[in-house]
């Protein structure tokens, strides 16, 4: 019923051209299992269902309304997938936050690929992206180093692959992905040896979000990088300050 609720919401907006009802799909399929709290019922059927509405606002963004519905969609989405993740006792697998992810990495590589320049919106969107799923998959209970070396593989190849085939494009495009492959390989090995080391995705966010701001000259994704990266600094001496002297 909330699947049909939001795709139908979609349908109107496609049918009057209006933006407003776009948004009711993912706010609707987002807020209405929290109110009801019917998510301990059968949680991946819902999540499917949230996929779903996921793909039909991208497309809808992408093709209509714009980026803004997009930013919105990843908002709800991972709220709804936090809010999950929250009810202890509840399986839910690591693959199907991995499917948020390459849903929105792809939103992000069409939009790269039809306007063949990176937008200081876009990368912020990406960056944001990769921090929000590498929080969901290190919350996933049940889920060994090995499983979540696995994911991380996976979009490291993702991203490099994207890199490969927009080089011919677009070089400053093509640098970015790069950057993203590195990230995510290096999140690969480090998660590999303890879960405990996740404090390292503050580290790379905040990297590619000072390089990002510094690109597009913007004091605000600058500060954002820097923050970051000073609480990954910091939660790094809060560690190391156990073994001194």
């Amino acid at each position: 019923s909330y699947l049909a609720i939001a795709l139908s919401c979609h349908v109107i907006a496609l049918w009057l051209d209006t933006k407003v009802i776009a948004v009711l799909g993912i706010i609707g399929i987002s807020t209405m299992p929290i109110l009801s709290n019917t998510v301990q019922v059968e949680p991946i059927y819902y999540l499917l269902s949230l996929a779903l509405v996921t793909i039909s606002s991208l497309v809808l963004a992408h093709k209509r309304v714009g980026t803004w519905l997009a930013n919105l969609t990843l908002a709800f989405s991972f709220l709804s997938i936090e809010w999950v993740l929250g009810f202890e006792g509840l399986v839910v697998p690591p693959w199907i936050v991995e499917v948020f992810y390459v849903m929105f990495f792809g939103f992000v590589i069409a939009n790269f690929y039809r306007e063949n320049k990176a937008t200081s919106q876009l990368l912020v969107f990406l960056a944001t992206t990769i921090g929000a799923t590498v929080l969901m998959i290190f919350q996933v209970n049940g889920v060994s180093n090995l499983q979540t070396s696995i994911n991380f593989g996976l979009n490291t190849l993702l991203a490099a692959g994207a890199a490969f085939v927009i080089h011919r494009l677009n070089r400053e495009i093509t640098s970015f992905l790069v950057l993203a492959s590195a990230i995510w390989a290096v999140l690969s090995v480090v998660s590999l040896i303890s879960n405990s080391y996740w404090g390292m995705a503050w580290a790379a966010e905040g990297v590619l979000l000072l390089l990002i701001g510094r690109r597009y000259t913007s004091p605000f994704i600058v500060n954002q990088g820097q923050v970051l990266t000073g609480s990954a600094i910091a939660y790094s001496l809060v560690g190391l300050s156990a073994h001194f002297p």
